[in-house]
């Protein structure tokens, strides 16, 4: 008796081993494709946006669309969430892979990824998201690729922009800031006493990191670091930039002459206001009797269709 019960536990035992086995074995679900209908009601939605802010259309990028889709399957496959995988892949360097080749700042990327991801969802996340948001309605980017993945369980969408040489030739400025970048930062002793003591400057109307950058002597990226820059398609006119190896000046000093225009012609600011989803400058401005334009330059506000709930708006008086 003993004898047929050790039988059948060494029988189960055996039972479970290759159970087991062929479960580690088994190969992962493959993806389900994307649904092209679903993409190029996404791609229409995107365009018909910019077409309300009187923006062009963003062209199909055959490079970007396999960019944005390898994106998409990565997220959807291994269940992480970011815009850089591992050897260093970020999406500048995802759309170069595919064949996207620019002169120029490259490439914006929106991704979402759920269990319950819809269409609507998803653009709508990304209407109502400042950074995202940007990139839909980019005055720069020229082209667009688009992809979405699902394991059966998690659904990831990705869209990816670009600027192409094309539609956009690089100037001479541009070409310079590769230059620029390559430099190394010039030696303390050879730094005239004007750039030394230059520590801050003030965006005024028409600066571009990149230009600031080559008229300072700096890099983009060094930038980007001093002054804690995520994203070096936004800054604003008035922002002060800390200029990389430049000592910061002693409070008692005057302003450096960058300084951003006064704004005495707005009336002094009585109140503010905490932005709610949905509400525009429009609607802000008429509740509270005053104009637009007041609102935006009392705020230094670029862009008057980018704000974002929670924003605290400093209100003028009445008009």
């Amino acid at each position: 008796m003993r004898r047929l019960v050790l039988l059948a536990v060494i029988l189960l035992l055996i039972f479970s081993a290759a159970q087991a086995g062929t479960a580690q074995e088994a190969p992962d679900p493959p993806l389900i494709p994307p649904d092209s209908a679903i993409l190029s009601d996404m791609y229409a939605r995107i365009n018909a946006l910019r077409e309300r802010r009187g923006l062009p259309a963003y062209r199909l990028s055959d490079a970007l669309n396999r960019a944005a889709q390898d994106q998409a399957e990565y997220l959807a496959s291994t269940g992480r969430r970011g815009h850089f995988r591992g050897g260093a892949s970020s999406p500048s360097q995802r759309a170069a892979a595919f064949g996207f080749t620019s002169s120029h700042w490259c490439c914006g990327e929106n991704y979402y990824m759920s269990i319950d991801a819809t269409p609507d969802m998803v653009y709508d996340f990304w209407r109502w998201s400042t950074g995202h948001l940007i990139n839909m309605i980019h005055r720069d980017f020229t082209d667009i690729g688009l992809g979405m993945s699902s394991d059966g369980y998690r659904f990831s969408y990705v869209t990816l922009f670009g600027e192409a040489d094309d539609l956009h030739p690089p100037t001479p400025e541009a070409q310079n800031v590769a230059l620029v970048e390559s430099l190394p930062a010039p030696a303390p002793e050879a730094a005239s006493a004007e750039s030394s003591a230059a520590a801050a400057y003030y965006v005024v109307p028409g600066d571009s990191l990149a230009q600031i950058a080559v008229r300072h002597q700096t890099t983009v990226r060094a930038l980007m670091t001093a002054n804690t820059i995520s994203n070096p398609e936004i800054i604003y006119v008035g922002q002060r930039l800390l200029l990389p190896g430049a000592a910061p000046p002693a409070p008692a000093e005057a302003p450096p002459a960058a300084e951003p225009p006064p704004v005495e012609a707005v009336a002094v600011a009585v109140q503010t206001h905490v932005v709610i989803e949905g509400e525009t400058l429009a609607q802000i401005a008429a509740r509270y009797g005053v104009t637009i334009q007041a609102i935006v330059t009392i705020n230094g506000i670029v862009d008057p269709s980018i704000i974002y709930s929670g924003q605290i708006l400093k209100l003028p008086a009445g008009q």
